[in-house]
């Protein structure tokens, strides 16, 4: 029977539109990944949640490097301006993360007013505390380069325990925070510190899950002769041969990033042929931006199915008659299974199966009862010859259409029920599309078919013992289908609604069959 039901070629899916690509990742996010991650506490174990701004952002790039290396400055010569806060010397002067944005006015953000704004990306970081907070603002100015893209500049790394300790926050904690959210990562050198401390040891390790964000500068290559830096590059690639363990080659671009005259002028074409290839990865990031953010999405659905432990539908692999039984448990996840995952398409022949046993429920049903007018004491119901022939007769055509009204009152109950309930409490939510609402108000109904059985097997003496318990059944899964298909509605707007649908739908019966003069037991 499932086969005939799924071997509808005719019905094809359609495709949803949006109006660009941060919208559907938004909504796929919110729709699909976002009630796993809430039901196995992901946000509260490894990343917190994604918010509109996340999916709105422009492409970031991360500087890290020791004092000196000349962060600050290849901002400078990036941006070929100043930005508010900026501060360049020989001593370690950058004491805090910088985010440099564009904006219509120049100023400066202090950290505490930033987590706050809710059309920033940054309100997670609230929870490193104040120590981190006070270190941290964003510097708004008007920047060609930065209508594209933001810069972050970051604290000079220090060698030493002590430094680590007195920072007073977990600093490798938010460079992996900024690492899984950023475009670019830079990582700078001083062509006269190739030396990895132990903290800028744990920075890169911070940031080892996202090598293909990573790249590595040689800075102040102007400062040593040609033959001086052929060694300075093999000692550069021997001391990250240590730290990044990775069989490939790390691509290391070579450099003065800034302003003034070369010292050694030499290298000058090796300088500008590297500077070339660097911009050009730079500016490839607003092209490649939305690219990024749904291969940052597919890796964050694939951490949180690992996380969980377990296949997201275990269902996959079960039998059919597992999944048959628990959805008579009416488990929540065997009715996922079978809404998303089962590749029922044909849901109008199911429809039609519910419908004609409906029908002929209600046709055995008045056949036993004594203000019917018909004499029951001359016909078996028990012979299948009899239900045949009472088949055949024209009120089973007027069950069919009185049984088809009723269905059709109980969706359209429902689907107004939760527009109105959008529409006036809940704008924020998202309503599943009106196919996949009706197919699956529809096969939870399935508790209907049982009363057909009951009836055939010659319980006609327990009948509203069995339809009132068929009824509860059916009502329970058509809650608990509500709450699979709008996980963002509560239990008890689900209940309210499905009692709203079978309320509407019986008091339409009533009336009907009262102005047709028709008899039906409800």
């Amino acid at each position: 029977m499932l086969r005939w039901m799924t071997n509808d070629d005719k019905r094809k899916k359609e495709p949803e539109v949006y109006a660009n690509v941060a919208e559907g990742l938004k909504k796929l996010y919110r729709t699909k990944l976002l009630p796993l991650e809430e039901s196995y506490k992901f946000h509260d174990f490894h990343s917190p949640q994604l918010d509109d701004p996340d999916f709105d952002s422009k492409p970031m790039i991360l500087l890290i490097g020791q004092y000196s290396t000349g962060k600050t400055t290849f901002i400078r010569y990036l941006m070929e301006q100043d930005f508010p806060g900026m501060r360049i010397g020989p001593e370690p002067t950058t004491d805090r993360f910088i985010v440099i944005m564009d904006g219509e006015q120049d100023g400066v953000i202090p950290g505490n007013a930033l987590v706050v704004d809710p059309k920033k990306q940054f309100r997670p970081l609230s929870k490193f505390g104040n120590a981190f907070l006070n270190r941290f603002q964003c510097s708004i100015v008007r920047n060609k380069v930065l209508e594209s893209l933001s810069i972050i500049d970051t604290p000079g790394i220090l060698s030493g325990e002590k430094q680590r300790v007195d920072r007073g926050y977990d600093f490798c904690g938010v460079l992996e925070w900024f690492a899984e959210r950023v475009d670019r990562i830079i990582l700078l050198f001083d062509a006269h510190k190739l030396d990895i401390s132990d903290e800028f040891r744990r920075a890169i390790d911070a940031i080892k899950g996202y090598d293909d964000k990573i790249r590595i500068v040689l800075n102040k290559a102007d400062m040593v002769d040609h033959q001086q830096l052929m060694r300075v590059y093999g000692a550069l690639m021997w001391s990250l041969g240590k730290v990044i363990n990775t069989p490939e080659v790390a691509r290391v671009f070579i450099g003065s990033f800034w302003d003034h005259p070369l010292h050694y002028d030499v290298n000058r074409k090796l300088f500008e042929l590297e500077e070339k290839d660097l911009f050009n990865d730079l500016q490839s990031l607003p092209r490649n931006a939305m690219l990024r953010k749904l291969n940052d999405l597919i890796k964050r659905a694939r951490l949180a199915k690992d996380y969980c432990g377990q296949v997201v539908d275990k269902y996959v692999e079960f039998d059919p008659v597992i999944i048959f039984l628990d959805a008579l448990l009416l488990k929540k996840q065997a009715l996922r299974h079978i809404l998303f995952n089962s590749g029922i398409q044909s849901c109008w022949k199911f429809t039609l199966v519910l419908l004609i046993c409906e029908t002929i429920t209600k046709l055995l049903q008045k056949s036993h009862v004594p203000s019917s007018g018909l004499n029951t004491s001359k016909v078996n119901w028990q012979e299948p010859d009899h239900v045949i022939y009472s088949a055949m007769e024209w009120d089973l055509f007027k069950y069919f259409i009185l049984s088809l009204i009723e269905l059709g009152c109980f969706l359209f109950g429902m689907t107004v029920w939760l527009l109105l309930w959008k529409g006036f409490v809940r704008k924020d939510a998202d309503l599943p599309s009106a196919t996949v609402l009706l197919q699956g108000l529809v096969l939870s109904s399935f508790g209907q078919v049982f009363m057909l059985p009951m009836m055939l097997w010659g319980l006609q003496e327990h009948s509203n013992v069995c339809r009132i318990l068929c009824q509860i059944f059916t009502f329970s899964a058509n809650v608990q289908t509500t709450r699979v298909l709008c996980p963002v509605w509560s239990f008890g707007v689900s209940l309210i609604s499905v009692l709203f649908g079978h309320t509407l739908s019986q008091m339409t019966i009533q009336q009907l069959s009262q102005w047709l003069n028709f008899q039906v037991i409800t």
